[in-house]
């Protein structure tokens, strides 16, 4: 888990997917929707918005991310 308390973001990976939650004010004027996957058939991608953060489930194969491992 990433956590950035100064900017109130917070990305917790799984095997499949990211959950990234931030504060609004992270984004610097942005809305919840003006975040996007880059592929426009990305299953599982999901948004909302709880207790007043941004938070989005970003599935690591069907959305165009790559999986990169440090050994």
């Amino acid at each position: 888990m990433v956590v950035d308390p100064e900017q109130g973001v917070t990305l917790q990976c799984q095997p499949r997917a990211m959950t990234l939650t931030m504060d609004p004010s992270a984004l610097l004027g942005l809305a919840l929707d003006d975040l996007e996957p880059l592929k426009s058939d990305c299953v599982g991608f999901s948004k909302a918005t709880e207790k007043g953060k941004y938070v989005y489930n970003i599935p690591l194969s069907a959305c165009g991310a790559e999986i990169k491992v440090n050994l």
